[in-house]
């Protein structure tokens, strides 16, 4: 793996071999700001200021050149030999510019969100570069000041979509972003053909903090109340109020009103062996098999989180979040993992 820098206007600086630097690891995030870290010897040239300043472009890289992550300098902690080295993706630096102010809109969500980085790169370059944005769900609202970052998430609440800033720089938003690569990608343990397998541990958290049954929208002078029938059903009356002060339009409201009821925050991790192939990325449908005698999971399911860690250079040790619209899923893993716990304990 290489790690290519570069400074803010993406003038090459100097690239980084597996001689050069210890302990990298990148994180992707679905529609989130990832993160990565590496640290260096400080008496090899290549550690120098300029190569590491803030806010410097960093892309991880194959031997080849193919990106796999691209991000910004953020952080340096200095030691008496080493510095360690501390990035964010690139759709940090979307945190850090605004809209203008009273900034109405009311278009197609996705010339909204392609507007806000036109707007934003002819101020300053961002380095993100327009990719695949085609949501045509219709929204009306109005910014103020706002982070880009905010901006593009409460388009995305208010529309259903999805969006992605790729290892080439291109965002994507839509509906559903990332490859259809089910039939090519599979994760899976199997009783009996445990030779297949390429999962080494799983685990998930099942955390019941942030239900919400029943939602009630504001935006003055726009008012909306949801009520997620099945979630009241399951776990009783649990409202929340919130405040969605930049949208205008009442349907837009009800939508990012009821996008804020939530189930249970499951968030199953799969730990997979070094031998399979790093072919996918975070937005990326992929097929997962679990079968143990407990369970009898085989369906597609969208990536959420990708972290690689890098070892020697070259080999990569893959951990993975995902989520899928099947809710028998997380109720059978749920369950699994009870059967492990006690398991566990009776040994």
């Amino acid at each position: 793996m290489q790690i290519r820098l570069y400074d803010r206007s993406m003038t090459p600086l100097v690239v980084l071999f597996a001689g050069d630097y210890n302990d990298l690891t990148y994180r992707d995030v679905l529609m989130d700001v990832g993160d990565a870290s590496f640290t260096m010897r400080l008496d090899n040239s290549k550690t120098t200021m300029a190569n590491l300043n803030h806010y410097n472009v960093i892309e991880i890289c194959e031997d080849d050149g193919t990106p796999r992550w691209v991000g910004l300098i953020i952080k340096r902690s200095v030691t008496i030999s080493t510095v360690s080295v501390s990035c964010y993706s690139l759709a940090h630096i979307l945190s850090k510019r605004l809209t203008a102010a009273a900034d109405a809109r009311n278009a197609a969500a996705g010339i909204i969100v392609n507007s806000l980085l036109a707007t934003t790169n002819a101020t300053e370059d961002t380095n993100i570069i327009v990719g695949d944005i085609n949501l045509s769900t219709n929204v009306q609202i109005t910014f103020d000041r706002s982070s880009i970052l905010d901006a593009i998430n409460n388009v995305k609440d208010a529309s259903s979509g999805q969006w992605k800033i790729n290892p080439d720089r291109t965002l994507d938003f839509k509906s559903q972003v990332g490859q259809d690569l089910s039939a090519s990608v599979l994760i899976q343990y199997q009783l009996g053909l445990i030779a297949s397998a390429n999962i080494t541990t799983f685990s998930v958290d099942d955390d019941g903090t942030a239900i919400i049954t029943k939602t009630y929208g504001k935006s003055d002078p726009l008012n909306s109340t949801q009520t997620d029938t099945a979630l009241h059903t399951e776990f009783g009356l649990l409202e929340a109020t919130k405040n969605f002060r930049e949208l205008d339009n009442q349907t837009s409201l009800d939508n990012v009103t009821a996008n804020s009821n939530n189930g249970s925050a499951f968030s199953p991790a799969l730990d997979l062996l070094p031998s399979v192939p790093d072919n996918f990325e975070v937005g990326d449908l992929i097929s997962v098999k679990l079968s143990n005698g407990m369970i009898d999971i085989d369906d597609v399911f969208q990536v959420t989180e990708k972290t690689v860690d890098v070892q020697n250079g070259t080999q990569k040790a893959i951990n993975i979040k995902i989520i899928s619209n099947v809710s028998d899923f997380f109720k059978q893993i749920r369950d699994m993992k009870k059967g492990l716990d006690l398991i566990s304990r009776s040994v």
